[in-house]
């Protein structure tokens, strides 16, 4: 397999029509000159064990002359594995604009770049302002200038970070784990996976699974940079205990040796900050950090009592859960460490009222603390800030729609089991599968149940078990229990939906829809100040966008403005354009009273069942607000 897709498709394109092409034609298929075609057939004949030349008959066009067939079939079916970079997929094709420019150690071309990825310079130039916006997310600029090329510039930190992003945004091991292996880095991934936590094991030290495999895949990044010569310039002084520096130097040599590289100084400072977000706290020395982390909380929790009327502040155990997660946090937050959540886009969808609840506190605060906490952070509180709901007012919106697999078995029987509980319980999200050992280590479930095919130690979470290859009818028996626990019943559609508030049309854009239900709210007597209640809404959008699932958006103010508890519904004819790329066809549109704060769940609640069931393509038919009514009552939530 050649490192340049480009190859790869020129041999395709030759072997499957022998004789028929030539450079000329070869060219105007890839969108490149002929001699690009000749000079990469000349780098192609030089490359040894392919068990192949690309020969070419006069007057015919080329073909692949096999003069070693187990070589050739070797080099087929390693260039079968796709590339990692899709660039016939426009999102995909961006990534990789980026992934090149970061990894070029030499300013290069736009046309270099489209001959890079087979794609006209057009379609390249086209692209190029979705990158900029790409890189501004992550703090970097795009810079092309006639002779000298195009370029990214900006911290070397941001452009590590945008690195495992462009990988995959969640941190999906398996996505992860395809992308090291397409870098030819399988081997050193294996590796670290087993060293890694053995070695802070064997220090006394932990993280959670999902935090070790975070830092190693920093660590591959880190590798990969410092051999190309992109290092850290800044060097960053930090406080450690004698258990952390002895456990860095080990990891740091054997890093060193196993790499056979020299990790600069600075680099070390970055993987100790690395380290250092990562670990569980369990020992709060810095009594004047603490005292911080503790006045944190305090507001917090008062700034949600203040504006949504949830008083959690005699909840002893939210504050140590949120102690342990904020005193970590604040860490991160001081050394500019954004964390990732794999979950969530999960927690947005299935838990809305305790992140709206949890975003609102934190942003209230922000300036305060002068503390600028990432949704990845705010999605981790908001967990938090949910199970104390939960507890305080009797709120399971969660609805244990998450779980977490442990197996006893090996890989084979772990991803059998995985694809059987998808198949057959599509309602359950299923974050990630584990080993019993793995299981053992975790010292908190963030999942909502945990399925198993062992007898393990029940944790913070429920756990059911199941046989090693479980029936489908075992797990349609399973899904039905855990549904019954959670089944409720409310009267809300006939309390917060109605006839006029229900709208089916077109609309320009989301501006002209949510000023033309704002408008119908107003009319309604649900809200006082239309301009206000517009205004917050906006205020929010800012925030993150508020698209709830797939053609599904949730608009509504920061805050709890409205006179009465009203939802207006509006189905649209044609999909409009919500954020980013995200389009949508259904919106609830939402204005809650204060009066009515303890009821917020049961409208949330609807909204992630239409969600979980994948139920707004049903929704989206009704033509009258009777028929949206039937259809919605049936979800039986």
């Amino acid at each position: 397999m050649f490192n340049e897709r480009r190859k790869n498709k020129l041999v395709y394109l030759i072997e499957e029509s022998p004789y028929q092409l030539n450079s000329e034609k070869i060219g105007q298929i890839m969108k490149l000159s002929a001699r690009t075609i000749r000079k990469d057939i000349k780098e192609i004949n030089d490359t040894d064990q392919t068990g192949f030349s690309v020969a070419n008959k006069i007057g015919k066009g080329y073909y692949l002359n096999i003069y070693d067939q187990h070589a050739f079939h070797q080099f087929r079916d390693e260039s079968s594995e796709s590339h990692y970079f899709d660039v016939n997929v426009k999102e995909d094709r961006i990534k990789y604009v980026v992934y090149l420019l970061l990894n070029e150690t030499t300013n290069g071309t736009i046309e270099e770049l489209a001959e890079e990825m087979f794609v006209s310079r057009s379609t390249l130039t086209n692209d190029l302002e979705q990158v900029r916006q790409l890189l501004e997310n992550y703090n970097l600029s795009l810079y092309s200038k006639v002779g000298k090329g195009i370029w990214i510039e900006g911290d070397e930190n941001h452009k590590r970070f945008l690195l495992l992003s462009l990988i995959d945004e969640r941190l999906a091991e398996e996505n992860m784990l395809a992308y090291f292996k397409w870098k030819g880095q399988e081997q050193a991934i294996t590796r670290l996976k087993d060293i890694v936590p053995r070695l802070f094991k064997d220090f006394h030290l932990y993280m959670t699974d999902d935090n070790v495999n975070n830092l190693i895949y920093h660590m591959l990044i880190m590798k990969d940079r410092i051999e190309m010569g992109f290092t850290i310039k800044d060097s960053v002084s930090f406080e450690c205990t004698d258990q952390e520096q002895a456990l860095f130097n080990e990891l740091v040599d054997w890093l060193e040796n196993y790499f056979q590289l020299s990790i600069p100084e600075q680099e070390q400072a970055y993987l100790f900050l690395q380290i250092k977000s990562k670990v569980i706290v369990d020992n709060y020395e810095n009594l004047e950090k603490m005292n911080m982390v503790k006045q944190y909380i305090h507001r917090l929790i008062d700034e949600i009592n203040k504006s949504y009327y949830y008083d959690l502040s005699k909840d002893e155990q939210l504050k140590l859960d949120l102690q342990s997660h904020i005193y970590s946090m604040i860490y991160r937050v001081e050394h500019d460490i954004r964390v990732r959540n794999p979950m969530e886009q999960h927690i947005k969808r299935y838990y809305p009222l305790a992140f709206e609840v949890t975003m609102y506190a934190v942003e209230a605060i922000k300036d305060t603390f002068n503390y600028v906490i990432n949704q990845g952070e705010i999605a981790y509180l908001a967990l938090h800030i949910g199970a104390s709901l939960e507890r305080n007012y009797q709120i399971e919106y969660a609805r244990h729609n998450s779980c977490l697999i442990v197996c006893g078995s090996g890989a084979g029987t772990a991803r059998m089991i995985e694809t059987t509980i998808k198949k057959t319980m599509p309602d359950l999200f299923v974050t990630k599968t584990v080993s019993a050992q793995s299981y053992n280590e975790m010292e908190y479930i963030e999942e909502d149940v945990v399925i198993t095919t062992i007898d393990i130690k029940h944790k913070n979470k429920p756990v059911y078990k199941v046989d090693k290859l479980p029936t489908k009818s075992q797990l349609i028996d399973l899904d039905q229990r855990i549904t019954d626990e959670l089944a409720h019943h409310t009267d809300l559609f006939d309390r917060f939906f109605s006839p006029t508030l229900f709208v089916k049309g077109t609309y320009a854009d989301k501006h002209h829809l949510i000023k033309s239900a704002c408008r119908k709210l107003e009319m309604y007597g649900a809200i006082d100040h239309e301009a206000a209640f517009i205004q917050s809404i906006h205020e929010r959008e800012r925030l993150g966008s508020t698209v709830l699932g797939e053609g599904i958006a949730i608009p509504h103010p920061m805050l709890m403005l409205a006179k009465k508890t009203k939802v207006v519904v509006v189905i649209l004819d044609k999909p409009i354009r919500w954020a980013d790329d995200q389009e949508v066809e259904l919106v609830f549109l939402l204005a809650i009273s204060k009066e009515d704060y303890d009821q917020t769940l049961n409208i949330y609640d609807f909204l992630v069942e239409v969600i979980r069931r994948n139920y707004g393509d049903k929704l989206i038919n009704a033509v009258t607000f009777q028929q949206f009514i039937e259809l919605a009552k049936k979800l039986h939530f």
